[in-house]
């Protein structure tokens, strides 16, 4: 069993065990980790990190709102959540009309967007709608990308603190050699506020006609295909509302799993998995998951066969 005591020596956060993970996620299903940790600053990562590298403990990183489908059984490893100590947005500077951002990776991208808004930023206010955190924007370039705009990213690798400096950034995702995300520093551009504002609200506007916004625990399932959107692909195959236990997808948004106090993840993954088969049998393209499924056994299909 691993150490708090050698743990505490450097690390004055928050530790929890046994902490449900329900409530980090879109679904609202799963069940709990070993291991809860909340760090305070961005320097208690890398001996964090060093800890749980000694004892060969797997983590992830969590965030209320994350798209991350985590099994019944919970997730047997740790689980960090940046937003208290790596959640900050300010502005280091600029010169002329370059405005410099500095942003914690645990910060949600909508308290970054407001800032921007509020100090005549521009340059983010066409991202407002998307859920999620800095880190996770980065980490996950597909979809809810800015990395044109990152100029530096400071993250924890191999146990130490480092900045890369753009372009051409590359991240280690591997299991073995996993870049951690601290903060990453925007380069943009100013803007008038009242522009801002309506940018911001039209980009809204036009997310939220994409998304069931009276649905709380919904969360998004698959990616868009090539020249595709997989709502339409879904709704085309008779998908939209399928139910699979609590899980259900919903009639407007086929593309969102909706659950309720007593779904299950297993819910969730087994209606997954029929709609990708139905997706594959009526019209032959088979669709990615969005979702990110986390301590499930055995194989969880990337497509349908």
């Amino acid at each position: 069993m691993m150490s708090l005591a050698d743990i505490r020596q450097s690390f004055r956060g928050g530790i929890r065990l046994n902490e449900p993970l329900a409530s980090y996620t879109s679904f609202g299903v799963g069940g709990a980790c070993d291991y809860f940790f909340e760090p305070l600053s961005s320097g208690e990562l890398p001996g964090l990190l060093r800890h749980l590298g000694a004892q060969t403990m797997p983590f992830i990183l969590v965030a209320r709102g994350c798209n991350m489908l985590i099994s019944d059984e919970g997730f047997r490893g740790a689980a960090i959540c940046l937003e208290r100590g790596c959640g900050g947005v300010h502005l280091r500077g600029g010169v002329d009309e370059e405005r410099i951002v500095v942003a914690g990776a645990g910060a949600r991208l909508a308290r970054l967007i407001d800032f921007c808004v509020q100090n005549g930023i521009a340059g983010m206010e066409g991202f407002a709608g998307i859920p999620g955190t800095v880190g996770g924007a980065v980490t996950d370039p597909e979809d809810r990308s800015f990395l044109p705009l990152v100029e530096e990213v400071e993250l924890v690798r191999g146990g130490e603190i480092m900045k890369i400096i753009g372009p051409g950034l590359t991240l280690r995702t591997g299991p073995e050699a996993r870049d951690v995300i601290l903060s990453v520093t925007i380069g943009l551009t100013a803007g008038k506020r009242d522009e801002l504002l309506r940018g911001r609200r039209n980009a809204l506007l036009r997310r939220n006609a994409e998304r069931p916004l009276n649905m709380p625990k919904a969360g998004a399932a698959f990616r868009d295909p090539p020249g595709r959107r997989a709502t339409d692909l879904l709704r085309d195959s008779g998908c939209a509302g399928m139910r699979s236990g609590g899980a259900v997808a919903a009639e407007s948004h086929p593309n969102y799993i909706v659950t309720s106090g007593g779904s299950r993840a297993a819910d969730v993954a087994a209606l997954l998995r029929t709609m990708q088969a139905r997706v594959r049998e009526r019209t032959g393209v088979g669709l990615s998951l969005l979702a990110r499924p986390v301590g499930f056994h055995g194989h969880f299909p990337e497509e349908a066969g």
